[in-house]
């Protein structure tokens, strides 16, 4: 079984304002599979990024996402996230990170 996450990195409630943004959160997605068991795995965090993005197109349109981001909607580009690109393995975790952030509006 896998599990798609989505980790907010905010208190509870929480979130930050912006005049330009809105009230927005930052988060990082992940797949668990077979969390419980003894062949465990975890990351693969692009795929479970597609995964969440194509969900919330599904509720929300496709107007309301945007992946693999170069700008910001203030115009601030991304440049790979400054170079926090990484793709690697440690042990039963599969790093993946291109370094672009997928954008979701919700209404």
């Amino acid at each position: 079984m896998s599990l798609a996450g989505l980790s907010l990195r905010e208190r509870r409630g929480g979130g930050r304002l912006s005049v330009l943004l809105g009230k927005y959160v930052i988060g990082t997605s992940h797949f668990d599979r077979n969390a419980c068991s003894s062949n465990a795995t975890f990351g693969f965090n692009e795929t479970a990024e597609a995964t969440i993005a194509a969900r919330a197109r599904a509720i929300w349109g496709s107007a309301a996402v945007v992946e693999d981001a170069q700008v910001l909607p203030d115009g601030t580009p991304m440049f790979g996230l400054f170079d926090n690109v990484n793709w690697a393995t440690q042990g039963n975790h599969h790093f993946e990170n291109d370094g672009y952030p997928t954008l979701i509006r919700v209404p």
